[in-house]
């Protein structure tokens, strides 16, 4: 009689493992997924930002060169 009622609950039980493992696997997937797509934005954002950041550099220094410029021809350099 355990034999039956062992092996039964074994079956059982692993029954239910398995579908524990598998919502584990779906879960890990869909955050692997969501990882994927914020990598992907990512990567495309330091596109975006090498192209765009010499433009920047330049324009935030270009006033700041004829400011110089100014000063060094009013001291007469």
């Amino acid at each position: 009689m355990e034999y039956i009622i062992g092996s039964a609950l074994a079956v059982i039980l692993s029954g239910g493992s398995v579908l524990y493992t598998r919502r584990q696997i779906n879960r890990l997937n869909e955050q692997y997924h969501l990882l994927d797509d914020k990598i992907e934005y990512v990567a495309a954002d330091m596109s975006n930002l090498e192209q765009e950041m010499p433009k920047k550099v330049v324009a935030s220094i270009t006033p700041v060169v004829r400011s110089v410029k100014d000063m060094q021809q009013y001291i007469g350099m």
